[in-house]
Order: C-alpha cells, then sequence, then structure tokens
C-alpha cells in the first residue's frame, strides 16, 4: 500500500536525482570553454625607418678647383649615403676610389642635422657630415654605374659651384665651409616634403661653431 501510494512520485524523484547526479558528474569531463575576450583592432605594420648618414666630400684638385657631382636631383659635392658598416676613413677611400681618385686623410668639416616633414619613414633625425680631404694622385673618371644614376662628376672654380648647388641647406653648409675652412661647423635644417615630391627647405638653426678654432 505504501509502495502504491507513492511510487509514482518516488520514482520520478530517483529519476530526477539520478540524472542531476548525471549531469554533474559528465560537466567534469567535459573540456573548460575558454572565455573570448574582444581583441583591440589590429594596429598598422610599423613604418619602417630610413636611419642612415650622409657623408659629404669636399676636395680640389691642383688648379684649386672642387668637385662637383651632378645627378637627377641636381648639383652638390659629391655624397656617399649609407647605413653600412664603414668606418668614415673606407666611406670617403671608397667614395674617392670609384672616381679613380685617391685622397689624404679625410678631415670633419661639419656635422649637420636634418629633420624632416612629410617624409613617413624619416621620422629620426638624419645626419649630414662634411669632410675635406687633399687629392693625391688619380685622374677623374666617371662612374660605371652612371646610365642607371645619371651620376656625372666635374671639376670646377669654386665660384660657378657654389653657384650650381641645387639645394640651399647644402649650399650654405658647404658656404659655411669653404668661407671659416679652420672651424667645424654645426647647425639643423627642416627639410619638407609633401606626397613624395621636394618642397623646401628651412634653416632651423643657423650655423655655428662647433670648434673653438678663430
Amino acid at each position: 500500500m505504501f509502495f502504491e501510494s507513492v511510487g509514482i512520485d518516488y520514482i520520478i524523484d530517483m529519476k530526477t536525482i539520478l540524472t542531476t547526479l548525471l549531469i554533474c558528474i559528465s560537466w567534469q569531463f567535459v573540456p573548460a570553454q575558454k572565455t573570448v575576450m574582444p581583441t583591440a583592432p589590429k594596429a598598422d605594420a610599423a613604418v619602417k625607418v630610413d636611419n642612415y648618414t650622409v657623408y659629404r666630400l669636399i676636395v680640389f684638385n691642383k688648379k684649386g678647383e672642387l668637385l662637383m657631382l651632378k645627378n637627377k636631383a641636381g648639383w652638390h659635392t659629391p655624397a656617399l649615403r649609407s647605413n653600412e658598416s664603414l668606418s668614415i676613413r673606407e666611406a670617403m677611400n671608397n667614395l674617392a676610389g670609384s672616381l679613380g681618385l685617391t685622397i689624404g686623410s679625410p678631415k670633419l668639416a661639419a656635422i649637420y642635422t636634418y629633420k624632416f616633414e612629410g617624409l613617413p619613414d624619416h621620422r629620426q633625425v638624419s645626419f649630414r657630415t662634411h669632410f675635406t680631404a687633399k687629392l693625391k694622385s688619380g685622374k677623374l673618371i666617371q662612374p660605371s654605374s652612371r646610365g642607371e644614376t645619371e651620376a656625372e662628376y666635374y671639376w670646377m672654380p669654386v665660384k660657378e659651384a657654389l653657384e650650381k648647388i641645387t639645394f640651399d641647406s647644402v649650399k650654405l653648409e658647404t658656404k659655411q665651409i669653404l668661407k671659416f675652412p679652420q672651424k667645424i661647423w654645426g647647425g639643423s635644417f627642416l627639410i619638407i616634403w609633401k606626397d613624395d615630391v621636394f618642397v623646401g627647405s628651412k634653416v632651423l638653426e643657423v650655423p655655428y661653431s662647433l670648434s673653438d678654432s678663430q
């Protein structure tokens, strides 16, 4: 009579308990789900910084003429753009040697600082170091890669050379060195680009002496 009166409810309760236990036991064997956290939007790839130094060479021949470079960008004193593992002497000798010239030990004449506007890969300052050297020997030859770079070199009188220099910053730098060769010069310039086109330059710090020579 007892089982008859409570049997159905008892069975239902037992099923409920057993089902609950089975769920709890099986839950222990289910791998925990990793909590997925929202991720921040991916940042744009970092812009590669073009960090380099430009060495400029100021050298005269026996006639007192200045060696000049003409390329697609205009007229300059000969230069070597480098971020390679080269000493100053190696860089200058390589530059002169590529032109068939042998020079004496280079002498530091100036260290100018360039800052840039409008060039994402030029976020750091770049240095323009000028060196003077005596021509020891050799006859000027044009580089074998002239067809690729359109680079040509010429000896010319100083006055004509200064008039031909294309960029105002380089012209001011060179004038200061030639006018006061006994000093080492410093200064800084802002080089401005827009849409990958050179716009111009501004003098941030007028040339100043880095040495105590009078």
